[in-house]
C-alpha cells in the first residue's frame, strides 16, 4: 500500500460516555486518558485536532464569590444539575434517588505542631482502635459511617485532645488548638510560637478550612482538597446526559496488517532513544 496514503489515513475514535457510569463506577480516568491521547497525537503530528465536542465553558460551573479575609475572590464551582437533565427531560420531571449505602469518607486534619494518634471510638467503654498517626499539619482519612466516633490523643499519653462524631454531610473534621475563640491575643501568641515553616503550613490549612465553609454554603458539598488549587489543565469531555457521544479524528489508526517477526524488536529501555524526530515516519507505519 502507498505509504503516504497510509501515513495520512484517518481513523475515528468513538468515545461514548454515560454520566452515571462515569461518576459512580469510576470510569473518568479512562475517559480522560482517551482524550489525552487524542490531543497528544494531534499535537505531535502538528495537525489540529478535528472534533465535534463542545469546547465551551461547562454550564454547570458557576462563579462563586467569597471573602475569607484576603479581599473578594472568585472560584468556579460545579453545581449539580437537575437529575432530569441527564435524561434530556424537563427539569423537575424526575426525583433523584438517595442511595441506600450511607458510608462516606472521613478526613481528620491535625492543625497542631504535635504528632497525634487517631482512634476509632467503639463508644461502649472499651479502648479505641488506632486508625492512623497524624503528623503535624497533616490529614488522614478512613472509610466511615454516620454516628461513628473518633478522637485524637498525643503520642506519649492517652489524653483525648479532640473528639469527633461523623455527621453527614460533613466529611472533614479539623483539630485546631491554636485558634482560641474570642481570644485574639492568645491566638496571636500561639501562632508566634510556631516556626516559619510551621506557620506557613498552618495558614494553608486555615485558609482551606475557611474556604471550605464558603464552598459548602454555595454547593452543599464538602471541599476535600487544599485551597487554592489549580484548575484542571487537560481537556475533559463533557458528560451532560445518558447516551451522549463524542467523535474525534486522529492519525493514530489501528494496525491493518501484522509486521513480520524480524521487524519486531524489543523496546529500547531509554525513552530518549525512542523519541522520533519531526521528519521521521511513524514506526511500522506501512502496516
Amino acid at each position: 500500500k502507498d505509504q503516504s496514503e497510509l501515513r495520512h489515513k484517518k481513523g475515528h475514535v468513538q468515545i461514548k460516555n454515560l454520566y452515571i457510569t462515569m461518576r459512580k463506577q469510576g470510569c473518568l480516568p479512562t475517559l480522560y486518558g482517551l482524550s489525552f491521547l487524542v490531543s497528544f497525537f494531534a499535537y505531535a503530528w502538528s495537525e489540529p485536532l478535528t472534533c465535534s465536542a463542545n469546547f465551551e465553558r461547562d454550564p454547570a460551573l458557576k462563579e462563586m464569590k467569597f471573602d475569607i479575609g484576603y479581599g473578594e475572590e472568585t472560584f468556579e464551582a460545579y453545581i449539580q444539575p437537575d437529575v432530569s437533565t441527564f435524561y434530556q427531560e424537563k427539569p423537575g420531571s424526575r426525583t433523584a434517588v438517595a442511595p441506600h449505602f450511607v458510608a462516606l469518607a472521613g478526613m481528620f486534619v491535625n492543625m497542631s505542631p504535635d504528632n497525634l494518634r487517631l482512634y476509632w471510638d467503639p463508644d461502649n467503654g472499651r479502648p479505641g482502635s488506632i486508625i492512623a498517626y497524624n503528623t503535624p499539619f497533616q490529614a488522614t482519612g478512613t472509610a466511615t459511617f454516620p454516628t461513628h466516633k473518633f478522637y485524637f490523643t498525643p503520642m506519649d499519653s492517652n489524653e483525648v485532645v479532640a473528639r469527633f462524631t461523623v455527621t453527614p454531610p460533613q466529611s472533614v473534621y479539623y483539630y485546631d488548638p491554636l485558634d482560641v475563640p474570642n481570644d485574639p491575643e492568645q491566638t496571636r501568641r500561639n501562632l508566634d510560637a510556631l516556626s516559619e515553616d510551621e506557620l506557613e503550613k498552618y495558614m494553608i490549612l486555615k485558609k482551606t478550612k475557611d474556604f471550605a465553609e464558603k464552598y459548602f454554603e454555595f454547593t452543599g458539598r464538602q471541599y476535600l482538597a487544599n485551597y487554592p488549587r489549580k484548575q484542571p489543565s487537560h481537556f475533559m469531555w463533557s458528560a451532560d446526559y445518558l447516551g451522549q457521544m463524542h467523535w474525534a479524528t486522529t492519525k493514530e489508526t489501528h494496525f491493518v496488517e501484522l509486521p513480520s517477526d524480524d521487524e519486531l524488536q524489543p523496546i529500547r529501555a531509554s525513552p530518549k532513544e525512542r523519541v522520533l524526530k519531526e521528519d521521521e515516519p511513524r514506526l511500522l507505519q506501512q502496516y
